[in-house]
């Protein structure tokens, strides 16, 4: 039940108490003072509040639990993610020590800028800082070997890491100028 039609129930409730009141109050006999009906008529009034707090704190209760339970899914949900993340990159390292060995410098290159986009993805600065020194040691020993697709590749990569560590900027501003000679 929704707070409007909570309201409108009071509302009701609230208006018939009052015609119910101006039709005794209208009778014919003469008016009266009678202790005991005035009492039960605070105490009806006491119980019909008490009730009506008592509805309105449930739907409050359920409109909370609703909330903490949400919350508890996106967690759980980030953290399926976190981990579906994780276990790509475990794999993704083992393949470029593989093609390492291979000496497969353009795959390799490939799986480090992969490899990258995940730690960006999971906003982990001291993975990212370590993948651009083996990205930029790659370039060191094997830059011959690397394929000007695969430098356009690295630079957009980059240029996501920037905000996470100066050492890709420095690395962008490096391989920006070699791509222009």
């Amino acid at each position: 039940m929704s707070k409007k039609n909570i309201w409108i129930l009071f509302g009701t409730s609230v208006l018939l108490s009052i015609v119910s009141i101006c039709i005794s109050i209208l009778r014919s006999e003469p008016l009266t003072w009678d202790g005991m009906s005035a009492l039960v008529g605070v105490l009806s009034l006491l119980v019909t509040l008490l009730l009506g707090w008592q509805i309105y704190t449930f739907i409050d209760i359920k409109g909370r639990i609703k909330e903490m339970v949400k919350k508890e899914i996106e967690g759980k949900a980030e953290d399926v993610y976190n981990g579906i993340i994780g276990n790509t990159i475990t794999y993704q390292i083992e393949d470029a020590k593989f093609y390492t060995l291979e000496k497969d410098w353009n795959r390799v290159l490939s799986l480090y800028n992969n490899i990258l986009r995940g730690y960006i993805n999971l906003e982990d600065k001291k993975n990212i800082e370590d993948t651009v020194n083996a990205i930029s040691t790659l370039y060191n020993l094997q830059a011959k070997y690397i394929s000007p697709i695969y430098n356009t590749m690295t630079l957009q990569t980059l240029k996501k890491a920037i905000p996470y560590t100066d050492k890709a900027y420095k690395l962008l501003l490096i391989l920006s100028r070699d791509s222009q000679e």
